[in-house]
């Protein structure tokens, strides 16, 4: 509620300065008018009157140039009011005052340069030339004797300056048509300067931006990986275990199956034909077999750590390759299919893991 009070509060007080604005502007037409009748009439302008009007165009001129900085006229035909009753006051100390040497010209530059900077060229050419105008109408009215320099400077004779309000008048009038000129083409260049630096600052927010989005997604990922790893360590370590328990249990069945081997081969229940015992012996290698292959599964763990160890010895390649083919030799009569072995009379003797070898094989 407080917030509205003071919005309303603030608009109020615009739109009564706008007011008053309005009626300053519209007053002084009117005050020109009457002066001019004055004049018509024969009646002498004094300095203070001059000098009023002067502190009134120096007033609205900075009235405008508040008015815009503030930004409250921020409406071009309000603006048109302002330049319009300064331009009429001026055109009025000029009128009066005699031309070149009015203190007026320096209000008029003004205006044509503030115009040019906060509206744009064409308007403070319009008012660079009506002043110039002004000074050169002026200059020929009190040429002609319509106008007389006695009002503001006594015993001053025009004839006898005539050169020197010359030269002051073109350097007047080219002050008024310069100055718009230069203003418009610097403040041309500031906003450009300023639409490349807001373009840097632009892009440099946007990189900043990009930059920082891509920490965060580089962040994320690392966050992710890292939970990933978490999540394969705890892989590793339950299927560690599996491994164990599950080697464990499968030996476990292995060792009464190789002592009754033992105790069969070594007649202790008695004489077995050669047939019994080369079954027999081919029971006990089998069991060893797959004790090697349980081992296999726990020297695959060990792999992976790097920790597998290797037992060389020097044995002979053609009896692991005789009990290989005993091994499938059931199967392969039972599926009627022949296998043939050729070997070498010679043994051939090589330096290695049995156990390995005998996998592979």
């Amino acid at each position: 509620m407080i917030k509205v009070i003071l919005k309303i509060t603030q608009a109020e007080k615009i739109k009564t300065l706008e007011t008053s604005s309005k009626a300053i502007i519209f007053m002084i037409p009117l005050l020109y008018i009457l002066l001019l009748v004055f004049r018509l009439f024969g009646f002498i302008m004094p300095w203070f009157i001059l000098s009023i009007i002067l502190f009134m165009s120096w007033g609205l001129a900075f009235l405008q140039f508040f008015l815009v900085k503030k930004k409250w006229l921020i409406d071009q035909s309000y603006g048109g009011l302002f330049t319009f009753a300064i331009v009429v006051l001026i055109a009025l100390g000029v009128f009066f005052s005699g031309a070149g040497i009015s203190p007026f010209i320096w209000v008029a530059v003004f205006v044509a340069l503030f115009d040019t900077l906060n509206y744009d060229l064409r308007r403070g050419m319009l008012v660079a030339i009506f002043f110039a105008a002004t000074l050169w109408l002026a200059f020929v009215l009190q040429t002609l004797g319509m106008i007389s320099f006695q009002v503001v400077m006594p015993g001053f004779s025009p004839g006898q300056n005539l050169k020197f309000i010359l030269s002051a008048l073109v350097g007047d009038t080219m002050i008024f048509l310069l100055g718009p000129l230069a203003v418009d083409f610097l403040s041309d260049q500031l906003r450009r300067e300023k639409s490349e630096a807001t373009e840097l600052a632009i892009d440099k927010e946007k990189s900043y931006h990009i930059a920082l989005s891509i920490m965060e997604d580089l962040e994320d990922a690392r966050k992710q990986l890292e939970k990933n790893n978490q999540e394969l360590k705890k892989m590793d370590k339950v299927k560690d275990e599996f491994l164990a328990l599950v080697t464990h249990d499968l030996k476990t069945p292995l060792v009464p199956i190789l002592g009754y081997s033992d105790i069969l081969l070594g007649n202790m229940v008695g004489d077995l034909s050669d047939q019994q015992k080369s079954f027999i012996d081919i029971i006990k290698r089998e069991a060893n077999k797959l004790r090697g292959m349980i081992d296999a599964i726990l020297d695959y763990t060990r792999a992976e750590f790097g920790r597998i160890i290797l037992t060389r010895e020097v044995f002979s390649i053609n009896v692991e390759i005789v009990e290989a083919v005993e091994e499938i030799k059931p199967q392969a009569d039972q599926a009627k299919i022949e296998i043939a072995l050729d070997l070498p009379s010679a043994e051939m003797q090589i330096n290695g893991d049995k156990n390995m070898i005998a996998r592979v094989i």
